[in-house]
């Protein structure tokens, strides 16, 4: 029989792993051969069962399995042939299933939900966020702002030249944009500097580029007096940057140091470092381990520990279990953790964790990983926790994930990785960690949680943080949370959604695009833009627009004038695109706006009503707009003809017209200057939420941070349209 390998991707039991060419029981009795002390597994959930030519899966009776579909007729079913590399969700775990030879066989793969039956959960470990421009190996990772991450150069992943170019993600927009480099670099290393710029050196070349965050362009800088590939760099005060090692045929293998300021370069004397990683013990001490590479003299198990006030190299004996290529991570308090790696010796990968104390210069095992990893992306989160995520190991790393406990020395399995990541570094965001794969950048935070809504991230400048939430219902915006962090705590923001019967969704997709470019001015090409992204089929139209779209005159360089101008554009843009092609008839509702410490400029087009949450009570910041509110305040109607009968038909006619909208002027509203301070809340209410409810039962609905009522009354209407929320937080 051809054996196959079974293995626990998450739950109680991850990394548990069975390799056999017999049947498999699979379930919670202690009896079965894979056992899974999980809720909701049965004590005989699956069997496995060796076959010809290949294995299938049957479930027991009165069990569902996630997919298990009948072929024929295609309803459920209670068996399935498998095929040679299967997902098998059994329950609430994952587990991957691999026949180790034979004929290839190409089978449905237990996994995911089947009709009829519960989909699974949403929360994850890993939800991916942005996708590259292209696919990148090696390249350099660092964060240019709060919000941008630098993706720059690297090579195709299987080989090729390599890339003269980088890409800028956007964490809380998840857009990428893809910017040129002044030289094709492999392996480079990137550190931001404390002005904001960043340094990219090396990748198998000695020339350096700084990149202006401003207008996302590079200038040559001085050149390192060695060509490098690989390495580590890490920031000293004074804006100086150190490069260690950085495996070259033609490099001398001694650090240098580049002051900013002097755009110098200096050598450091010091070990022949090659393949180099780095964690920081305290603050001026670093551990160093050096892997041989191809050129330098060190055996694979060199460690050093580095002071960087008087840059000396003291040679540390390694971990008991000594190891090639670990990665090291900072754990504060003059310790760091060494993780997984190759032996030193022999082939394979290993499992092993040690944590180095600098008070005893010495290592000590803790808790192994619960599967053998080779690169995986290690990061350290708050709570003293470090994530190991992917790593490629026969299959079973690219698709597990687990947190290391430090204090307790135990390693916890997470939710399976629905799709393999062979990651090529991370970086921590506090809480949440940044995770780069070869084709996308995701978010992960050491836990099972549901996919994080539109940019999950936050940051405190001057005071004031401004979050975003973007959640989507039926058919439309559910509700949005929006916070962009800068310094200085400025931020702009925009929503739009289309007006039916009209070609509103095209309206809003070109109020987005317009609004998109125009911020993407070097004059503010560092202020934070909460939008949506247009769908690719619009994207394809942008060469109808721009021969009359875009207004290029100079923005106001206040953020509090943001707003209008930006509402002026964006009804000209519209206005040119209908005077273009009058069927076209391009429509939008929305809302544009500018928040700083204290105050938030809000530019409305639509019928919304904005409420002011504060200390448990809401009041009415700004009243609705209508067309119903405008023939009020005009005299073509009165109050009492809005009673009974005749007032509910008015309504039912004109109580969802907006009395103006992006794209048509007439009847427009000025911008409102809205009070605000830490801890209060801005909740924008449109009418169709709002349909049928009282003023006192809204009150009492926006106070609820969870948006509870508000959504289930969206969801009543067939075109739910949603809430906008804006919290301000100290």
């Amino acid at each position: 029989m051809t054996p196959v390998e079974i293995t626990v991707l998450d739950g109680a039991a991850a990394g548990l792993l069975l390799r056999t060419d017999a049947p498999v029981r699979i379930g919670s009795d202690p009896a079965c051969e894979i056992v899974l002390p999980d809720p909701g597994v049965a004590p005989v959930h699956v069997i496995l069962e060796p076959g010809d030519p290949g294995w299938s899966l049957r479930s027991t009776p009165g069990v569902h399995v996630a997919v298990l579909l009948d072929r024929k007729g295609g309803g459920p079913a209670h068996a399935a042939s498998l095929s040679t590399f299967a997902f098998l969700d059994v329950g609430p775990v994952t587990l991957l299933f691999h026949k180790l030879g034979g004929l290839y066989i190409s089978a449905p793969t237990i996994h995911e939900a089947a009709r009829g039956l519960p989909s699974r959960s949403s929360e994850a470990a890993l939800h991916t966020i942005a996708k590259l421009s292209r696919a990148r190996a090696a390249p350099a990772i660092a964060m240019i702002d709060d919000d941008r991450l630098l993706v720059a150069g690297g090579e195709p992943p299987m080989r090729g030249e390599p890339f003269a170019n980088a890409d800028v993600v956007s964490l809380s927009a998840r857009e990428t944009r893809e910017i040129p480099l002044q030289v094709a670099r492999v392996a480079p290393k990137a550190t931001r500097l404390g002005d904001g710029r960043v340094v990219i050196a090396g990748g198998g070349t000695d020339t350096v580029e700084i990149l202006d965050p401003c207008t996302l362009t590079t200038a040559r800088a001085a050149s390192m007096r060695a060509a490098r590939t690989g390495g580590a760099e890490l920031l000293l005060p004074g804006d100086r940057v150190l490069v260690l090692g950085g495996q070259h045929e033609r490099s001398p293998h001694v650090a240098e140091l580049y002051d900013a300021a002097r755009d110098t370069w200096t050598p450091i004397p010091g070990p022949p470092l090659s393949r180099v990683v780095m964690a920081r013990l305290d603050a001026r001490r670093f551990l160093i381990a050096n892997d041989c590479g191809f050129f330098a003299p060190l055996p694979p198990t060199a460690y050093f520990v580095l002071d960087t006030e008087a840059f000396t190299f003291e040679p540390i004996a390694p971990p008991a279990r000594p190891r090639r290529t670990p990665f090291l991570v900072s754990l504060g308090e003059g310790r760091a953790l060494v993780v997984s790696g190759l032996p030193s010796s022999g082939p394979g990968v290993t499992r092993e964790v040690d944590v180095f104390d600098l008070a005893t210069r010495s290592f000590t095992p803790t808790g192994d990983l619960r599967a053998p990893r080779m690169y995986p992306a290690t990061v350290a989160i708050d709570g003293g926790r470090v994530l190991v995520i992917g790593g490629d190991s026969a299959y079973v790393g690219v698709y597990s994930a687990e947190v290391i406990d430090v204090a307790r020395g135990v390693c916890s399995g997470l939710p399976a990785l629905r799709k393999g990541m062979k990651p090529t570094g991370a970086l921590s965001l506090g809480d949440t960690a940044v995770v780069v794969g070869l084709e996308d950048v995701a978010l992960a935070r050491g836990e099972a949680w549901p996919p994080p809504p539109y940019g999950r991230r936050a940051a405190s400048h001057g005071g004031i943080t401004f979050r975003s939430a973007l959640g989507w219902g039926p058919r439309g915006l559910e509700h949005a949370e929006v916070w962009s962090p800068r310094p200085g705590g400025a931020a702009a923001f925009a929503l739009f959604r289309g007006m039916a019967p009209y070609c509103g969704d095209v309206g809003a997709d070109v109020c987005r695009w317009v609004l998109g470019e125009l911020l993407a001015e070097p004059a503010y090409g560092a202020l934070p833009v909460v939008t949506a992204t247009p769908p690719l089929g619009v994207r394809h139209h942008h060469h109808r627009w721009t021969s009359h779209v875009l207004d290029r005159a100079p923005l106001p360089a206040d953020p509090l004038a943001l707003p209008e101008a930006l509402a002026a554009r964006i009804d000209a843009a519209l206005a040119a695109m209908n005077v273009a092609d009058p069927a076209f008839d391009a429509l939008a509702e929305g809302v544009i706006a500018a928040v700083v410490p204290g105050l938030v400029r809000l530019v409305r087009r639509g019928a919304a009503r904005v409420y002011r949450v504060r200390g448990g009570q809401a009041s009415i910041a700004v009243d609705e707009h209508g067309v119903i509110e405008d023939m009020l305040a005009s005299g073509q109607i009165t109050k009492e003809m809005l009673e009974g009968e005749g007032g509910a038909e008015i309504r039912k006619l004109l109580g969802n017209a907006s009395a103006s909208c992006f794209g048509r002027t007439e009847g427009a509203q000025p911008a409102f200057d809205i009070a605000v301070e830490p801890g209060d809340r801005l909740v924008l209410v449109p009418w169709a939420v709002r349909k049928g409810v009282s003023d006192a039962e809204l009150a009492a609905a926006v106070v609820d941070p969870s948006f509870a009522a508000l959504t289930a009354w969206a969801e009543r209407e067939e075109r739910g349209y949603g809430v906008v929320s804006i919290r301000v937080t100290a």
